[in-house]
């Protein structure tokens, strides 16, 4: 497979605030979570799980992103397999910022064949970037986001 499979579920509630139980049925990802209560608030960066196909060899695409204003630091792990030539590829990306340059370190790095593309960062006015250029035109890439 190798279209684009993105698609956005939302959970409403029809109190404010929101009173009971939410039960979501599929999958349900957010850039972070705030609970409030009489303590306090309090935010939560989970583990984000996502899948991404690259449908264009050589060119730079945005697999993810966070805002630069929230968190410094990302931590991934990425498995990408080349749909075209059957290659695999697994990595850990250690992403950070200081609020204008964005800095990538890549390690863990196994290759099941050949090399079927390169990761890099980037930064704009709002976000830090992680991005990935294939080697062949059908690329699906998995992360695992952790966020701090």
């Amino acid at each position: 497979m190798c279209s684009s499979d993105l698609s956005t579920k939302a959970v409403t509630t029809e109190s404010d605030p929101a009173v009971g139980n939410a039960a979501i049925t599929g999958t349900f990802t957010a850039q972070t979570f705030v609970i409030s209560n009489s303590a306090g608030s309090y935010t939560i960066s989970p583990t984000i799980y996502t899948s991404v196909n690259v449908t264009s060899a050589g060119v730079l695409t945005v697999i993810d992103s966070y805002i630069l204003a929230d968190f410094r630091t990302a931590e991934y792990v990425a498995s990408v397999n080349d749909n075209t030539a059957n290659n695999k590829y697994a990595s850990k990306l250690l992403v950070t910022h200081d609020g204008t340059t964005s800095y990538m370190s890549e390690y863990g790095i196994m290759i099941s064949n050949s090399n079927i593309g390169t990761f890099s960062t980037s930064t704009n006015t709002t976000h830090v970037k992680l991005e990935f250029t294939g080697v062949s035109a059908c690329n699906t890439i998995k992360l695992s986001r952790v966020i701090v």
